[in-house]
């Protein structure tokens, strides 16, 4: 990922240091970032306080679904008055998957178990939809619903998932050999394919990306 400066100072970029505790390896030279999942299950990091980068909440929950234990994400009130109640959705949509998730005022606990395709609800929420699409990749069957919502942020993003250029690895290899083949027809993930403007893709669902052992290596460009 190219554009991330080492002096910034926004909060999301604090997901990096997590996923490397996770077990992902996160390797900086200038302002470029590349990130490396792990050959091992993501470790489950326990309680994690994201009260600085709430919006980073969504992507890294879904994280936690494919990590070796429980997850409790903590000091979050503030996703329950976003574009929707987002602890409340995150809990119900992530049930859906075979996910056991639980919530209180301000926490989201995540417990990691077998999951399932579903159909999942974005609540007109553009990080709902944007952040469940990274479990389609890895659970056959999941549906985006009103996967246009993502247009109030990155119009392009589902198309980023059948651009040629990202290459899926089922054997979850670095290297693919032949010709690329999208996401979509690997993993079964549904969405409307509107022609739309050219996306940018943010660092935190890049590197959640990466981190679930979904794609090799890809320079990216920060939104």
């Amino acid at each position: 990922m190219d554009g991330v400066r080492p002096e910034s100072l926004q909060a999301d970029f604090k997901l990096l240091g997590l996923l490397q505790r996770k077990g992902c390896r996160v390797e900086r030279e200038g302002d470029r970032v590349t990130v490396t999942g792990s050959d091992a299950p993501l470790r489950s990091l326990g309680r994690v306080d994201m009260n600085d980068f709430p919006d980073a909440v969504l992507a890294y929950a879904v994280v936690c679904a494919f990590a070796d234990g429980p997850t409790r994400i903590e000091n979050v009130y503030n996703l329950r008055i976003k574009e929707t109640d987002r602890l409340h959705a995150l809990e119900t949509e992530l049930g859906k998957l075979g996910v056991t998730a639980r919530t209180g005022r301000d926490w989201l606990e995540i417990v990691p178990g077998p999951m399932h395709g579903a159909e999942i609800e974005t609540y007109d929420d553009h990080r709902m939809a944007m952040s469940f699409a990274l479990a389609g990749l890895r659970v056959p069957g999941v549906v985006i619903l009103d996967p246009g919502c993502v247009s109030k942020t990155w119009p392009g993003f589902f198309e980023a998932f059948v651009d040629p250029e990202i290459v899926i690895d089922p054997e979850q290899m670095i290297d693919v050999e032949g010709t690329p083949t999208p996401a979509s027809e690997l993993f079964g993930l549904r969405f409307s394919p509107e022609l739309l403007p050219e996306p940018t893709l943010p660092l935190q669902l890049s590197a959640a990306l990466l981190a679930i052992g979904l794609t090799r290596r890809r320079r990216c460009a920060r939104s």
